[in-house]
């Protein structure tokens, strides 16, 4: 059985803690569960339904800005999709 992963890790704990992610940035920066910093499908959802505004990815040297509630009032399907590029 496969744990989540860092990105939905680090929302889980800010709930215990009762931290609210509503309005929050995230950051990511790699992971050591996966090969890219891109998030999967699940932590996009967890993403999304948590409230996070913003995400700030770090691949290649290069760094991605996503407002994603944007994305989510403009019903994309992957707003994530252009990270591959």
């Amino acid at each position: 059985m496969q744990g989540s992963s860092c990105r939905a890790n680090s929302i889980i704990y800010a709930a215990r803690a009762g931290v609210s992610t509503i309005d929050s940035t995230m950051f990511i920066a790699g992971a050591d569960d996966l090969s890219s910093p891109q998030p999967c499908n699940v932590c996009k959802r967890v993403i999304i339904n948590a409230g996070i505004k913003r995400v700030f990815i770090l691949k290649d040297n290069k760094i991605f800005e996503y407002d994603v509630q944007r994305w989510v009032k403009e019903n994309k399907k992957d707003p994530f999709s252009d990270i591959n590029n």
